[in-house]
């Protein structure tokens, strides 16, 4: 089975008694009131640069603060759900924001996906994906992103990624950090280090992998931002961390 869904969010402005700007809110199954979890959210500027993300706890619920009154957009997926973006919200100082976004559903039999959605997220959760997404350090290319932007070359997870450098040599492709010396990420693949810089060789593109097996990466571009189970010898440029199809079987 495979849900189609709409997306809806009630938005309510009160003042809060603490400071900052904060918004609260849960992912809710519109049929059930029942929270949905691995969901993730993120609140955007106008401007659609990327302010906070996070995942949505295990019961739906999310909570981000703000450092200054914004303008900001919300946006929401949930595996299996259609994505929404919705706003603009203006928040002033002080202000709280509670909202329900309320997920609904429509069932289409596709035999086994369902099955391979789930799967693949209770995989990435037991992994930590959303829990490391959800602490704001690093940038993430969740399923919801990859569903969103279907990604068909290697180069496409790395688009606009801040201080990564992609550099042709030799008709292959070096994957780089920041503009000065040749500063190379490590490479975790499904939990295993494939590639460390300590080792004297470049990174080349072709070297992470299929792209079509692909599921989730995370990119750290310094070492001040890598978690402590990949902050490895080598790896203070920073460490690719890609999860695949192949590492769940």
């Amino acid at each position: 089975m495979r849900f189609i869904a709409t997306l809806a969010a009630l938005v309510v402005l009160a003042p809060a008694p603490a400071a900052g700007q904060t918004i609260i809110g849960r992912l809710l199954d519109a049929s059930t009131r029942e929270g949905i979890g691995l969901g993730s959210v993120t609140i955007l500027a106008e401007s659609g640069d990327t302010l906070m993300r996070g995942a949505a706890s295990e019961e739906g619920h999310f909570r981000f603060t703000l450092r200054n009154p914004s303008a900001v957009l919300i946006s929401a997926a949930a595996v299996g759900y259609r994505s929404l973006t919705d706003g603009v919200f203006e928040i002033g100082r002080a202000d709280t924001i509670w909202t329900d976004v309320l997920l609904t559903g429509q069932a289409i039999q596709v035999q086994g996906v369902r099955v391979e959605v789930a799967g693949r997220a209770v995989a990435l959760r037991d992994a930590g994906f959303y829990e490391r997404q959800g602490d704001g350090f690093g940038t993430f290319r969740s399923p919801e992103w990859i569903e969103r932007n279907k990604p068909t070359r290697m180069d496409d997870f790395f688009v606009r990624l801040p201080r990564i450098r992609l550099l042709p040599s030799g008709g292959r492709t070096q994957v780089l950090i920041g503009a000065g010396r040749r500063c190379y990420p490590t490479v975790v693949v499904d939990g295993v280090t494939t590639y460390r810089p300590d080792e004297g060789r470049p990174l080349y593109l072709d070297q992470l992998g299929d792209v079509s097996s692909i599921e989730a990466m995370e990119v750290y571009t310094g070492a001040s931002q890598v978690p402590a189970q990949f902050n490895s010898i080598g790896s203070a440029c920073g460490v690719v961390v890609i999860w695949t199809s192949t590492g769940r079987r």
